[in-house]
């Protein structure tokens, strides 16, 4: 072999020693357990409600689960608007969670064909 090939290899064996290292301290470095801080679940319905009562349940679950605090914030009014602006305005983080209803859903359009039928009743009891 010549010098050439001889250093050519060694220098190749060099570099993909250090992209190995490199490679391992990227895998090594794991990202921060998820949570690193209190989460917020805001509510857009006033407190006492139904969606509190279980949001708060939802919240101390978690909290046990996560061993971090989950804080429950009631935000009711303009159609869940002004909750929905909160969690739209904090940092996308993952911390702020919005707990809403389901979204009202635009009627579907079908042919006649593929439409499922509604029968209803012909006569009352």
């Amino acid at each position: 072999m010549s010098a050439f090939r001889i250093a050519a290899r060694a220098l190749s064996g060099a570099v993909l020693l250090l992209f190995g290292i490199a490679a391992s301290q990227a895998w090594a470095q794991a990202p921060a357990p998820f949570p690193a801080k209190p989460v917020r679940i805001i509510v857009p319905f006033p407190a006492g409600g139904t969606a509190d009562v279980f949001a708060r349940a939802m919240g101390t679950f978690l909290s046990n689960d996560w061993g971090q605090p989950v804080l429950v914030e009631n935000r009711p009014g303009a159609g869940n608007i002004i909750a929905a602006e909160a969690v739209a305005r904090a940092p996308a983080d993952g911390y702020t969670l919005l707990l809403a209803p389901d979204p009202v859903r635009p009627p579907i359009r079908c042919s006649t064909a593929s439409c499922p039928t509604i029968r209803r009743p012909t006569s009352r009891p």
